[in-house]
């Protein structure tokens, strides 16, 4: 089994703590409406590539189920944000991540790299910020 750096484990055991709490603790309802209350429509659109506004409204309501890809994007983006809180963000500072120019990621959004599927790149980008 691979054993991480110790200067790395606090950051993956607190992104392992928000996988749990999101795979496991959360219905996938209680999912899309924490990520939409905390990042809102916009975001979730944009990432989801979810062109009406409307549709992530009815998710929110259970009147409509999103698609396995969507609703992966939307589990992993959970993932992310509760990872941000654990790493001392506030939840302001937190939805504003997804949305700012990220040097990890070459100064993209990450909200764009979670919408194209680069999901690798996107959490190097969470654990880069428990090196500091």
């Amino acid at each position: 089994m691979y054993e991480f750096p110790v200067a790395q484990r606090p950051i993956v055991e607190i992104i392992e703590r928000a996988h749990a709490r999101v795979y496991r603790d959360m219905s996938d309802l209680d999912v899309i409406q924490t990520v939409v209350r905390n990042l809102g429509r916009p975001t979730v659109a944009r990432f989801t590539q979810t062109p009406d506004l409307k549709t992530i409204s009815r998710w929110t309501l259970n009147r409509n189920v999103p698609k396995d890809d969507r609703l992966e994007k939307i589990r992993i983006a959970a993932v992310a944000y509760f990872a941000l809180l654990d790493l001392g963000m506030n939840e302001t500072n937190a939805e504003q991540w997804f949305r700012g120019a990220n040097p990890t990621l070459g100064f993209t959004m990450p909200v764009d790299t979670l919408g194209a599927g680069r999901y690798t790149e996107f959490f190097d980008a969470v654990k880069s910020l428990g090196y500091r």
